[in-house]
């Protein structure tokens, strides 16, 4: 009935293919708490938004519908649609901000679809669910229907919390494969360079980092940092260059003393001291991609051409779930700390 509403002039067409693509999974025991006026407002809403958005980019809307729009007078609903180019853990980790939010969620539909545009971002053919095909970008709608947040306030603060999210999802996803190469370099290096361990723990350690970039941990930030000084008393200068993922960011910090926010702590620099080539604990800082937990961190000694110790590479992500399911004893380095 939503779809029927729609007129068959000017772009009709494709709005009805749009509309017919947002509600077709949405769940029927949800969907009939709308009226077909309010579904075919929504969807022209969400159509509205889409019409132009350049690569790269998201955008992202936190409204309440009013009588003028669907013809209804106590939706008592705010309505958040963000468009985005389609990638990985957009939604898991829309959700996990609503809910941390504190929103009620009463409707969720997540299409995702193709379509052409133009250099400036125009929408210039809406292909629906066909496969991309060079000329069309895979793009993502995720459309949530909330209990309402009357406070312009509140509204732009959860829009400006999901802006955030999204722009770690993006560098995070954007920096996945050279993440996982640099780690590779470093495999490379210990394989082939003479260094100061025991041959044992290098190994362990080859084999623990092969193990990370086989899919098993997600990859959300990595920057390399320059010991000045001895590792009693020196300190470890953040390399912002080499930053990737979150870690793009220069005030992006992993650690903490306290309630302060450091790059140095009493258990790195324990571990510096010791001649051993890496470290895997917990960060201080929670991830806003995937899930909501504090990030697994891997620190990796770093060694000039002569063998001398000269810094870490820090990496910060998640296990997969797989991972922390799995017997510790399967895991490379953990198993003999098992």
């Amino acid at each position: 009935a939503a779809v029927e509403r729609i007129s068959p002039e000017d772009d009709g067409s494709s709005r009805r293919r749009f509309t017919e693509l947002l509600y077709a999974r949405g769940s029927a025991e949800d969907l009939v708490k709308c009226g077909a006026d309010e579904l075919s407002a929504h969807a022209d809403h969400a159509w509205a938004l889409m019409q132009e958005r350049k690569a790269g980019e998201h955008l992202i809307s936190v409204a309440n519908p009013s009588f003028d729009t669907t013809g209804h007078d106590h939706l008592g609903l705010t309505v958040v649609d963000i468009v985005n180019d389609n990638m990985p853990f957009l939604f898991d980790s829309v959700m996990n901000e609503l809910y941390d939010f504190g929103a009620d969620v009463s409707l969720v539909l997540h299409p995702i679809y193709a379509c052409r545009r133009d250099e400036t971002g125009r929408l210039v053919e809406f292909v629906g669910e066909a496969p991309a095909d060079g000329k069309a970008g895979r793009e993502s709608l995720i459309h949530v229907h909330i209990g309402r947040i009357e406070s312009a306030e509140r509204r732009a603060e959860l829009a400006q919390r999901l802006d955030q999210t999204l722009s770690d999802v993006r560098v995070a996803v954007a920096d996945w494969k050279p993440m996982r190469a640099r780690v590779k370099e470093i495999v490379k290096r210990y394989r082939k360079a003479e260094l100061p361990i025991d041959e044992a723990e290098l190994n362990k350690a080859v084999s623990f980092l092969e193990w990370l970039t086989e899919d098993d941990f997600i990859f959300l930030g990595l920057r390399e940092y320059r010991l000045e000084g001895d590792v009693e008393t020196g300190e470890l200068e953040p390399e912002l260059d080499t930053g990737m993922g979150l870690l793009r960011d220069p005030d992006m910090r992993v650690l903490r003393r306290g309630t302060e926010f450091v790059v140095m702590t009493p258990e790195i620099r324990e571990f510096l001291r010791q001649p051993l080539p890496l470290i895997v604990t917990k960060a201080n800082a929670r991830s806003l991609v995937h899930r909501r937990a504090y990030m697994d961190y891997v620190g990796v000694k770093q060694f000039d051409a002569d063998g001398n110790f000269v810094g870490e590479l820090r990496i910060v992500g998640l296990f997969t779930s797989s991972a922390y399911t799995r017997s510790i004893l399967t895991i490379p380095y953990l198993r003999l700390k098992a």
